[in-house]
């Protein structure tokens, strides 16, 4: 049976409860994630721009004297040109981000949760932190997710180009208005970029609280939200009440879940019953 925090507290400092507090996200992790995808957001437009835009400037006129079709034909073969110019850079980027980023969410999580709990009861929880088992799942869990997420960005951003590339040749839009349309889906790739950092540093922290709070016999928290007009309604009706790590809410899952969840969760340690 594994050692869990009843063992180990002393009836001294014995309490039938004690509310932690939240185990937060690492800021300075997500900071760090959140630029190294725009580092790569920003290599895609390197690439768009010297593989794309260039050639169109000089291949084609703006009075239309290709068909449409070739046009399509011609934008797709430098499309696929990029994508294949990107894509061993995005696999071995996406690999070495992925671990990493999953490994400084995991070292977030253990230091702060073991500080906490060093904090509240004097005890030191970091030598029963294993790398393997229920951890080690959640882990690779978390890798192939961002593993995808950091892959989708040139397969999304690529198709976004396309579409305004298109669009404007048809229309017979000026020159300048098309690269402006082009130089644009940088932005939306770079807003979506600081979405998947903040939302998966969430998505980590909340399964990697789960795992390690369980393993330490810490099986409740109470719902906190962020207080603000902000919050989804589902997670305004569980504010305040206290969920079991082995049973989330239904609708919502635990906090973190849904994306962009800016809620916490409390631990709570119940030692009501045990001698």
């Amino acid at each position: 049976m594994p050692i869990t925090l009843r063992h180990i507290i002393t009836e001294k400092r014995r309490k039938p409860k004690r509310l932690l507090r939240p185990i937060m996200p690492s800021t300075a992790t997500e900071i760090w994630y959140r630029n190294e995808l725009i580092k790569l957001a920003k290599q895609v437009k390197i690439s768009v721009d010297a593989l794309l835009v260039a050639p169109l400037k000089t291949r084609f006129d703006w009075e239309q004297s290709l068909t449409t079709d070739s046009a399509i034909d011609e934008i797709d073969n430098w499309l696929v040109k990029i994508t294949g110019h990107l894509s061993d850079y995005f696999t071995a980027k996406a690999l070495y981000l992925a671990h990493l980023a999953a490994k400084r969410a995991l070292k977030s999580t253990d230091d702060r949760l073991a500080a906490e709990l060093k904090r509240s009861l004097s005890i030191n929880v970091k030598p029963f932190f294993t790398q393997s088992g229920p951890i080690k799942s959640q882990m690779d869990k978390a890798i192939a997710t961002n593993v995808d997420l950091i892959k989708s960005i040139p397969v999304e951003y690529l198709a976004k180009v396309k579409t305004r590339v298109i669009d404007h040749y048809t229309e017979g839009a000026r020159w300048e208005t098309m690269v402006n349309a082009i130089h644009e889906v940088y932005s939306v790739t770079e807003s979506r970029a600081k979405l998947i950092a903040r939302d998966q540093m969430a998505k980590m922290n909340s399964s990697f609280n789960q795992v390690r709070q369980e393993s330490v016999g810490i099986e409740e928290y109470i719902w906190q939200t962020s207080g603000d007009e902000r919050v989804r309604p589902t997670h305004v009706e569980n504010d305040g009440k206290t969920f079991r790590w082995d049973s989330p809410p239904e609708e919502t899952g635990h906090v973190g879940s849904d994306v962009n969840c800016r809620c916490n969760a409390l631990p709570v340690i119940n030692l009501e019953g045990f001698r």
